[in-house]
């Protein structure tokens, strides 16, 4: 069953300028099926070449949508429930730190 949403030129457009107040993500660009903002064609190279392993995983979200506390739960999961490390090292293993070398922000 597809479940694409199929708009037209216009009816993106539309929807980009009611619910985008950033002047950058009003602009666009399509590829293949997807609609991202331009700043995206940035970062392509670096996506394209970006080397991603089994062990990694991806925590994507807007500010202030639990992605801190999720990313708190999967370190956890990841390191065998270790409480004792998670209290210790907050800074070392938070997906907001500095020291995050696998974090891509657009």
């Amino acid at each position: 069953m597809d479940n694409t949403l199929k708009l037209s030129d216009h009816e993106l457009n539309k929807i980009l300028q009611e619910k985008f107040s950033i002047p950058s993500c009003k602009l666009h660009i399509k590829i293949e099926n997807f609609t991202l903002i331009k700043k995206y064609l940035q970062f392509k190279k670096t996506i394209d070449e970006l080397e991603i392993l089994d062990t990694d995983i991806f925590v994507c979200g807007l500010p202030r949508s639990g992605t801190t506390w999720l990313s708190e739960m999967v370190w956890l999961i990841s390191h065998d429930l270790d409480y004792e490390n998670a209290k210790n090292n907050l800074l070392e293993h938070n997906l907001h730190s500095k020291k995050s070398s696998r974090c891509l922000r657009l």
